[in-house]
């Protein structure tokens, strides 16, 4: 209803652009710990959550950046970051004199002056307010938990990434106390990188191109890989942030989207005719997988494609 959005006094939830799932988790998880709080979801999601929402985009109530009133904001609340060019839509917020401003971030970079700042290495964000939520004892649902275990999962790449803290286990055994779901979340979350995918990815950082185009620093990188994929991932898109500078110069904040496109060469069986697939694919079929109902209904049904030999 967004004519509570025309109240004297207003507090938003808000996170970064090209949101993922630890953002979306956050920002549901704050609305627990800041009732009454209107949270304000950027456009700009990544590919992992736009499939998400695009199943249950009638499940969350969740307003737009267009939505808000700047004169009647009091209270800004921020999950994922603290950095003031992250934020979509928002602009007219900053240098507010009677704003007050709440941060909650992993990240240990920003330039927002915070009036309340809960900032820590941990390896989520959501790790953060799920500890304040269990400190406070606020009770949520076993489908909140299992979103808030997604946030978690994504940013520590399944509890496998350097970043991750004894905090995050923490976090997630409480989750999994809180009846979480672990297969739930195969069906949102992409695998994690595995050594070679890492390897691939960081030969393209320092081989990179750097070009400026319309006052944006753009960096470019190609490369063509033979080898074995999995028939299952057609398609991955993968974005990154570099927490510190990298060899190739690139400084702390800079992001990278990396999309591959997996083509399969397909070899017909001697004495079958026929012309090969565009594709490198006998056929494609789609198989129907559950997926869950954040809202607490009844699950719903997503096609997935596959590829058949």
């Amino acid at each position: 209803d967004i004519s509570t959005l025309e109240e004297d006094h207003m507090d938003i939830i808000t996170t970064h652009k090209g949101s993922d799932f630890d953002a979306l988790a956050s920002l549901v998880a704050a609305t627990l710990v800041y009732p009454g709080a209107s949270p304000v979801l950027p456009a700009s999601i990544n590919g992992n959550l736009k499939a998400f929402l695009s199943i249950h985009k009638d499940l969350f109530d969740f307003y737009a950046p267009g939505d808000i009133n700047a004169d009647r904001v009091k209270r800004l609340i921020v999950v994922d970051t603290h950095s003031w060019e992250r934020l979509e839509g928002l602009d007219s917020l900053r240098g507010k004199e009677d704003l007050e401003i709440i941060v909650w971030d992993h990240h240990t970079e920003g330039d927002m002056k915070a009036s309340e700042a809960h900032i820590a290495e941990t390896g989520a964000t959501v790790t953060l307010l799920v500890n304040e939520i269990k400190n406070r004892r606020i009770l949520i649902t076993p489908i909140q938990a299992t979103l808030f275990l997604m946030g978690l999962y994504e940013d520590t790449g399944n509890m496998t990434f350097p970043s991750t803290l004894p905090e995050d286990a923490y976090a997630a055994g409480f989750l999994l106390d809180r009846r979480a779901d672990l297969n739930i979340l195969s069906t949102f979350l992409r695998q994690a990188y595995g050594k070679k995918q890492k390897d691939i990815l960081f030969e393209m950082i320092q081989k990179a191109e750097r070009q400026e185009v319309g006052g944006f620093s753009i960096s470019i990188s190609r490369m063509e890989i033979e080898g074995r994929v999995d028939p299952r991932r057609l398609d991955l898109l993968f974005e990154i942030e570099l927490l510190g500078v990298t060899a190739g110069g690139f400084p702390p904040g800079t992001r990278f989207q990396f999309r591959y496109d997996l083509w399969r060469p397909f070899e017909r069986p001697p004495g079958q005719a026929g012309a090969t697939p565009d594709g490198g694919c006998r056929e494609v079929v789609y198989r129907s997988k559950l997926v869950p109902n954040l809202s607490g209904g009844a699950m719903g049904m997503v096609q997935v494609p596959e590829c058949r030999r």
